[in-house]
């Protein structure tokens, strides 16, 4: 949840792992962004080419529904 509090509009991979203090990128997108995308929190701004070196970041409307209630 501290990446999606943190993640401004658009982030890239790097941004959001520095939120975390991760170095490891493969496995904070394994661990981290795949699982938030899986669960429609966070989407790919160019989801056609997931391994884009352009690849960014974003909240869906579904995060920030679920964050307004709490």
């Amino acid at each position: 949840l501290t990446v999606l509090k943190n993640c401004k509009d658009e982030s890239t991979a790097l941004e959001l792992m520095k939120i975390l203090k991760r170095t490891n990128r493969t496995k904070f997108k394994n661990t981290i962004i795949e699982p938030l995308i899986y669960h429609s929190l966070l989407e790919r701004t160019i989801p056609s080419s997931p391994k884009s070196p352009s690849q960014k970041y974003r909240l869906t409307g579904k995060f920030v529904k679920k964050r307004s209630r709490d």
